[in-house]
């Protein structure tokens, strides 16, 4: 059936649904672009209503808002101060209005407008993830709430004939997703879960309190991102000093260990409620890592909703291959473009996940039929 009810269009219709959708998709993704630059700061993405500019702050006219159009004529500079604007902006924009288009093209229109609300939800996703490496709740948990209800108003999205079924299927899908992600993050932990790391030279670090009483850790001169380090109960920095200055104690050398309520120091454990600071030098660092972060679990659940539990494993399994594809292109592009052996990097992984969902939508079934008929049913 999909894309079956275009042919009953004329082509003047055809090609005015057409443009219709990617202008939706294009007005559409401007306020995506207000979601991804507010939800990760923390600010409200209805007030202001109006979009300002991220660096001089000033209010934008309706002129300068026209999606892509906008970003074009003012060169991708501000108009009032000048500063570069993101190409971002325009890029979310007609990737949007594509992927409605596209939606459109292939499926009929129910099917077509929760494709809207999905792509909607993985451009946020994708985007937000590439800065700021992390996935906000309000896109993965408002994304299975309206896979759920979705599926269960249109059972046909997600293969169903009743709204039962589609609201079950949907369920199964939003569970698979998030065990399936939940137990190789698990496994990750349990094989890949410490790194150490023996430095060169031993490097000057910090760790005290801001005027809030939240904790800064800095390393180098650089700052730590504290919450990133403990994003579990179970997770410990353990460094070997060769000179050591906790508060309240002689200075010396030894060895501290860092956890997300207190440390571990010479046999005790001290909340940081008593410890007013700790510097030194460190020579010997064991840090905790995850294999994914806790986002990419609830956006695989979502992912679920929308697909069923057989879109959700197979956007888990492609989603390897897209990653360790750009991983290793990254890797090889700094090597030879600019002639520098590649950093250790955590790379974001839920564009990924979203790529793999995308691909699921537009030819996923038909991907998985051709290679059970190819390698299972040799006629």
């Amino acid at each position: 059936m999909q894309g079956m009810h275009n042919l009953l269009l004329s082509p003047v219709q055809q090609f005015i649904l057409t443009v219709s959708s990617f202008v939706l998709g294009s007005v559409v993704g401007s306020f995506l672009n207000v979601c991804i630059y507010r939800l990760p700061r923390g600010l409200s993405v209805a007030s202001p209503a109006r979009s300002f500019c991220p660096s001089c702050k000033t209010t934008l006219s309706c002129a300068d808002n026209i999606p892509i159009l906008g970003w074009l004529l003012l060169k991708g500079k501000c108009r009032y101060c000048k500063e570069p604007i993101a190409s971002r902006y325009a890029i979310v924009e007609l990737l949007t209005g594509l992927l409605f288009v596209a939606a459109w093209l292939t499926a009929p229109p129910p099917v077509a407008l929760v494709g809207f609300v999905f792509f909607a939800i993985l451009v946020v996703a994708t985007f937000v993830d590439f800065e700021f490496q992390i996935i906000p709740p309000q896109v993965t948990i408002g994304g299975v709430v309206a896979g759920l209800a979705l599926s269960t108003i249109f059972p046909e999205v997600i293969g169903q004939s009743t709204h039962l079924d589609g609201a079950l299927q949907s369920l199964a899908g939003a569970a698979a997703g998030f065990l399936a992600v939940f137990g190789f993050l698990e496994l990750g932990k349990l094989l890949f879960g410490k790194i150490r790391s023996k430095l060169p030279v031993a490097t000057s670090f910090s760790w005290e309190k801001n005027a809030e009483g939240a904790p800064i850790l800095t390393m180098g001169g650089d700052k730590e991102d504290w919450d990133e380090i403990f994003v579990r109960d179970s997770n410990r920095l353990r460094l070997v000093c060769p000179d050591l200055q906790v508060a309240g104690f002689p200075p010396g050398k030894g060895v501290v260990v860092f956890g997300p309520k207190g440390l571990d120091f010479q046999k005790r454990f001290i909340p940081y409620c008593e410890v007013e600071s700790v510097r030194g030098k460190v020579s010997v660092v064991t840090q905790p890592r995850e294999a994914m972060g806790v986002g990419d679990i609830k956006l695989m659940a979502a992912i679920g909703a929308f697909v069923g539990w057989k879109g959700a494993m197979f956007s888990l399994a492609f989603s390897s291959f897209f990653g360790i594809f750009a991983f290793l292109a990254i890797r090889v592009w700094i090597r030879i473009m600019l002639h520098k052996n590649p950093p250790p990097s955590k790379i974001a992984y839920g564009p990924y996940i979203a790529l793999a969902a995308v691909t699921w939508w537009f030819s996923g079934p038909a991907m998985v039929q051709w290679y059970l008929t190819t390698f299972f049913h040799h006629q």
